[in-house]
């Protein structure tokens, strides 16, 4: 269908049903364009099958609505926050920043704690090859030294030192 005339005619069919005449040129204009008769027809049944809908009840504060919304403020956001809307968001985003610092903290105590640990273990690793005079070679074998000294009585360091 070609020209301005069967944009009429399909802009018409959404409207109303089409005049004899109207339906006349339709069915000339889809006899030169076969291809747009399939086109036509679906939207011919969709056309009526909308207009076979009931007509929905518009609200009686309608109009007044739609003319504030009209009138409103440009700068205005309909998303805007008030009231506890706004408080309990402010809430959730302390929440989480609480949160978060407490991550932080936890984190950097965690660290803190572990190097402390590590630096009393190289200071008792260092006292007790000071006094025993043991080669770091012997360490190599720390595991087997360990399941050792569990099964034998503790050792008397006092008595040790004394001794050498």
């Amino acid at each position: 269908m070609k020209g301005p005339e069967p944009h009429k005619l399909r802009d018409a069919q959404w409207r109303r049903e089409l005049t004899p005449d109207e339906e006349r040129a339709v069915a000339a204009s889809l006899a030169e364009d076969p291809a747009a008769a399939t086109d036509w027809v679906s939207e011919a049944r969709l056309a009526r099958a909308i207009r076979r809908l009931p007509d929905v009840p518009v609200a009686s504060n309608f109009t007044r609505r739609v003319m504030s919304e009209v009138t409103r403020e440009p700068g205005r956001t309909a998303t805007a926050l008030t009231g506890w809307r706004a408080w309990l968001t402010t809430r959730w985003i302390a929440a989480g920043a609480m949160a978060a610092l407490t991550v932080v903290v936890l984190s950097a105590g965690w660290g803190i704690h572990t190097r402390q640990q590590r630096a009393d273990f190289s200071r008792q690793v260092a006292t007790l090859r000071a006094m025993t005079g043991l080669s770091p070679a012997v360490l190599q074998d720390f595991e087997a030294i360990r399941c050792y000294s569990e099964s034998s009585p503790p050792v008397d360091f006092v008595l040790l030192a004394a001794l050498q």
